[in-house]
């Protein structure tokens, strides 16, 4: 496969628009790429479809972040998705979501169960449900090797998403590497995300444009990944201290205890919210369960 080939599969908003900084603050052509046609077909064209998401990445990758803002995003279009915070250990989900399920304990075969009752439920049901496991969690890995969890979910008309959060270090790459190697995969939707949170600002795009032709990457491709980036949110942190939601944040909003962002962060927000629905428009029509847009109501920019 030719490096032509593999630039071509990135979506437009992954291209550097016009110019892009490099190391040295200068300016630099980007390569011209074609725009992907996302045209919905078939099922997808459907209102929201049941979807299995799991986010997948290293400790401090932004999992929880994902976790957070597919929940709210679904919450706010009034669609059916039930969480679980599967990290006993870190249970951030719940000061922002009371309604998060949470899991017993720590142990391994609870989780392990835990996760069963929370896929079986979904089978009979007709709600969403998001999976937020620790690092090195291995129990999304464990049921993928027992059976074809992607392909029972898509006969049932559902899906398996498999959200897998990338910064550039070798190390995040093994995460695709990982999951391209476990069978029975043919059916699932792997969205690969590159976080710009993880690397200095100012280097955000510069900083992975070794790895977007690197070989798990293009497998992933090959396989019918999507790449996808989520831009950096600088009060991040603070936005979860406070146990505040995005959209909240962006509002100027306050929490229980009457504490808010200060006007800089909310205006940081609000403008972060406005640029993730052309971020994730090469998944869009995979999002179907929780629309991006719908939280960018009433927000100014």
């Amino acid at each position: 496969m030719s490096k032509n080939n593999i630039v071509a599969k990135i979506p437009t908003s992954l291209t550097k628009e016009a110019i892009h900084p490099d190391s040295r603050g200068e300016t630099m052509a980007a390569p011209q790429v074609e725009p992907v046609d996302w045209t919905l077909s078939g099922r997808d064209s459907d209102a929201a479809i049941q979807t299995l998401l799991v986010t997948i990445g290293r400790g401090k990758s932004g999992k929880s972040l994902m976790s957070k803002l597919l929940i709210e995003c679904a919450r706010a279009a009034n669609l059916p998705l039930r969480a679980t915070d599967a990290d006993p250990t870190n249970s951030g989900l719940k000061d922002t979501h009371a309604d998060t399920v949470p899991v017993a304990d720590a142990d391994p075969q609870t989780v392990y169960d835990h996760t069963r009752a929370e896929i079986e439920r979904l089978l009979a049901g007709n709600a969403s449900t998001l999976l937020d496991f620790g690092a090195g969690n291995p129990t999304i890995t464990t049921l993928l090797r027992e059976l074809n969890l992607a392909g029972l979910l898509k006969r049932r008309g559902k899906w398996l998403t498999l959200f897998c959060l990338l910064g550039p270090e070798r190390g995040d790459l093994s995460q695709i590497a990982t999951f391209l190697s476990q069978p029975n995969l043919e059916d699932a939707r792997i969205v690969l995300c590159w976080n710009e949170g993880l690397v200095p600002r100012g280097r955000e795009m510069a900083a992975f444009d070794l790895y977007v032709t690197a070989k798990p990457v293009v497998e992933a491709l090959d396989r019918g990944a999507r790449l996808v980036r989520l831009p950096r949110l600088a009060p991040a942190t603070r936005i979860d201290d406070l146990g505040l939601t995005f959209r909240d944040a962006a509002l100027g909003q306050a929490n229980a205890a009457g504490q808010r962002l200060g006007g800089l962060d909310t205006q940081i927000t609000a403008e972060w919210l406005m640029r993730l629905p052309e971020s994730f428009a090469p998944i869009a029509d995979w999002l179907r369960f929780a629309p991006i847009e719908s939280l960018l109501q009433d927000l100014e920019a």
